[in-house]
């Protein structure tokens, strides 16, 4: 499943980058996929930031995620379990970080597209885009945790929830991104390793009771 949610989230890309075109017919239509890219290294980036110690409350906010609200024994709620308010200073101290990537990424941008007329317009258009694409990611990240979702019917989603799984084990450190892997494969923090039982045919409840026996 993973080279066609590859391929799904690059169909997009280059067909919201066609209307952009519609809107923006002057700019180059290499800003979106570009942009694209840049967001998705600002999101690992920032990712893998906040795992490290030295940032402080950052850190303290995201392990507050990682192993006190969805610790990989109860990575599953019947209901999702906020681990800070957005408008909070620990989602300010959190989330900051990640808005400051995108709009150095959109100063970045915007020079190096500034020969393009209704340069402006595209970025409004990027912006939009990412807006919509957070709010998606968001959500998904929401239902990955929740017991029972109506999207566990579809393979994809299960794999994508064994995936975001193993980055809560350990030492924390595999798969950063949550649809797109794109960047842990370059940066080989991928991991693909399924821990299966095979008397209770690999499912994701039953491995975590699996540990908790342990």
């Amino acid at each position: 499943y993973m080279w066609r949610l590859t391929f799904f989230m690059w169909s997009l890309v280059f067909g919201y980058s066609a209307m952009t075109q519609q809107i923006a017919p002057s700019t180059h239509w290499s800003l979106i996929p570009v942009g694209y890219i840049g967001a998705c290294n600002m999101f690992y980036l920032w990712h893998v930031t906040a795992h490290q110690p030295w940032t402080g409350k950052m850190f303290e906010v995201h392990m507050r995620h990682h192993m006190k609200v969805y610790p990989p024994k109860r990575f599953l709620s019947d209901q999702h379990q906020e681990s800070h308010s957005f408008f909070s200073l620990d989602g300010v101290s959190h989330e900051g970080p990640l808005y400051f990537l995108v709009a150095v990424e959109m100063a970045v941008l915007k020079y190096v597209y500034r020969a393009s007329l209704n340069v402006d317009k595209a970025l409004a258009c990027f912006v939009a885009a990412l807006a919509m694409f957070g709010y998606l990611g968001n959500q998904l990240h929401y239902a990955l945790h929740i017991r029972g979702h109506w999207m566990e019917k579809m393979e994809w989603f299960l794999m994508l929830r064994e995936l975001h799984w193993i980055h809560h084990k350990g030492d924390m450190m595999k798969n950063f991104m949550l649809l797109n892997f794109t960047m842990d494969e370059l940066f080989s923090s991928k991991d693909y390793v399924r821990y299966v039982n095979e008397e209770h045919a690999g499912t994701l409840e039953a491995r975590q009771a699996d540990e908790k026996e342990d």
